[in-house]
């Protein structure tokens, strides 16, 4: 351990005895190799190269977090006479933002797009006596559906015109959802029980 005296002429750290001295000159000759060596590591070349890795990794991460993770629960379900009704809602997970462009029903590997143009699909009318209090149209989804980064949005979905061999209960439903993002993705889902 080396202690310096402070000289109160020169305003300088001095060191006490010369065996001090050369203490301290032996300290920098130990210091000398590890500051070659940190030179030779950190060169323009490696620095550049590190720099380009932790970029690499900044993009994969990217590219997973934020990929297009859409989920979609069917709440209610009603078929009649060709036509389909179901209460659904979606949800965005990713942190982009995503419209959803399309979404169909799939019965023997052939897709049946949704009513685009909003239709009623249920009224609600409250009455007193023969006085109308209100009365209430609900309307199917409106296409395209603009969700938000970590938004959710739901509504009613009408399918019409359905083929003959469609089932009229079943347990599982495949649905196709386009989007802006990505290719079709298709999801086997439960149907509620009503």
């Amino acid at each position: 351990m080396v202690f310096f005296i402070i000289s109160h002429d020169k305003k300088q750290f001095v060191p006490k005895n010369s065996n001090e001295t050369a203490g301290v000159e032996k300290e920098k000759m130990n210091m000398q190799p590890i500051i070659e060596y940190a030179g030779q590591i950190f060169t323009k070349d490696n620095i550049t190269f590190a720099l380009a890795i932790l970029g690499s990794i900044g993009t994969v991460y990217t590219f997973i977090a934020q990929r297009r993770k859409i989920s979609l629960s069917i709440h209610y379900y009603s078929y009649k006479n060709r036509s389909l009704l179901m209460y659904v809602s979606f949800s965005n997970r990713s942190h982009l933002p995503i419209s959803i462009t399309n979404v169909s029903v799939v019965q023997d590997n052939i897709c049946y797009p949704c009513v685009y143009v909003p239709t009623k699909v249920r009224e609600y009318t409250h009455k007193i006596g023969k006085e109308i209090i209100s009365h209430k149209e609900i309307m199917s989804i409106q296409f395209p559906i603009s969700l938000l980064s970590l938004a959710g949005f739901s509504g009613y979905l009408y399918f019409d015109m359905l083929p003959d061999t469609y089932p009229d209960a079943p347990t599982e439903l495949i649905l196709e959802v386009c989007a802006s993002r990505g290719k079709a993705k298709r999801m086997k889902l439960s149907v509620p029980s009503n």
